[in-house]
């Protein structure tokens, strides 16, 4: 598998090797994909991504409850 990434300033290629089994990239009508972080290491790591489904997950805003906020002397 080879990846090309441009930062912004330079342009990367990474290679890597699978040495067991096949990467299973997903699928998409227009033939692009675009992946988060989580979602890239899990292909990265051998995960068949067409069997999971994201979850929605609640994040409690920080310094936003001047009550619960922690006081200092």
């Amino acid at each position: 598998m080879k990846i090309i990434f441009f930062d912004g300033n330079s342009l990367w290629v990474c290679a890597r090797r699978m040495e067991q089994g096949r990467l299973h990239w997903p699928v998409s009508e227009n033939g692009r994909v675009q992946l988060s972080r989580e979602e890239f290491a899990l292909l990265i790591g051998g995960i068949d991504l067409t069997g999971t489904k994201q979850r929605k997950w609640y994040r409690k805003p920080v310094g936003r409850d001047p009550e619960k906020a922690q006081k200092t002397a």
